[in-house]
């Protein structure tokens, strides 16, 4: 392949007919040369076969016996699947150290990271954006999480950009049979504490439009606490000013910033979710005063 020493950075944008799955597939002959990747293409889930199906030769499930609250849900307008491809026999991404992802909302990252993304020995920086209608998708079965934990396998992660504000759902009280943004803010931060090596966080909480809310939950920062290797903490939304003392428990913080670069709040707005320059002030003031031991450079 001619190309083979020279191709370094690969983007795949907006392919309505190319699947992210088989795009990963697609390039394996060229993975172990590849240092920058982005992919947004149509998403699909990805089944793993089991034992039996292997040695049959097929490939797929049946649902028919599943409780429906246990089955594999997918955003409405992503409703493709994709077999299991068999990655085992190409090596592992060793160069790769930049990855951006795109996924509808209510999927999981965890089928897309075992299709082919799971050996990533350099990998130090992640984009994941998440897209789509959380009002429409159903609720996740007991103790599922989108899968952040799956990447505390990459030992060199050190940034992380994580990018909700496309996501619309309930910010008040949601109808029966659904989560407000706050469930939702724990299905998808759940297992950041994994993220050992992680320094530097970007978020974009996720959103209503209808109330013009976009703010940081409890169960998002109480997430971020335990998060003690974070030296650098962005959040382009609002919060309370009593979460943001939970930050102030973790050890290792020496930047936050609130970055209201989202969309214009009205006037008027005096709602008590929004963090006032007050607030920031007190915040600054008591996260100077800690008694932790100094923070080195």
């Amino acid at each position: 392949m001619a190309l083979r020493p020279t191709l370094k950075e690969v983007s795949v944008l907006h392919c309505r007919f190319l699947h992210t799955a088989a795009c990963l597939a697609a390039l394996n002959p060229i993975r172990d040369r590849i240092e920058s990747l982005e992919i947004n293409c149509d998403w699909e889930e990805v089944e793993q076969p089991s034992s039996s199906c292997l040695a049959n030769g097929t490939t797929g499930s049946d649902h028919e016996d599943d409780e429906p609250s246990e089955m594999a849900y997918q955003s409405a307008p992503k409703k493709c699947r994709f077999s299991y491809l068999e990655m085992d026999n190409y090596e592992s991404w060793e160069m790769l150290r930049s990855l951006s992802l795109w996924c509808p909302a209510g999927q999981l990252l965890s089928p897309l990271i075992s299709a082919g993304l799971d050996s990533c020995p350099v990998l130090e920086k992640i984009s994941i954006k998440v897209e789509g209608d959380l009002r429409t998708c159903p609720r996740p079965f007991h103790g599922s999480a989108f899968g952040l934990s799956d990447l505390g396998a990459f030992q060199a992660l050190a940034k992380m950009k994580l990018d909700l504000s496309e996501a619309v759902g309930y910010a008040l009280t949601a109808p029966t049979g659904h989560m407000d943004l706050s469930q939702w803010e724990r299905f998808y931060l759940s297992g950041i504490e994994s993220l050992l090596s992680l320094y530097e966080l970007d978020y974009w909480p996720p959103q209503d439009k209808d109330v013009n809310h976009r703010s940081l939950s409890l169960p998002a920062v109480a997430l971020f606490q335990h998060s003690i290797g974070l030296r650098k903490l962005f959040i382009h939304g609002t919060t309370h000013e009593h979460f943001m003392s939970f930050f102030q428990k973790m050890p290792n913080l020496r930047d936050v910033q609130l970055r209201e670069d989202y969309y214009p709040a009205p006037e008027n707005d005096m709602m008590i979710t929004e963090m006032r320059a007050e607030s920031c002030l007190r915040f600054e003031q008591q996260l100077n005063n800690r008694q932790f031991r100094q923070i080195p450079d």
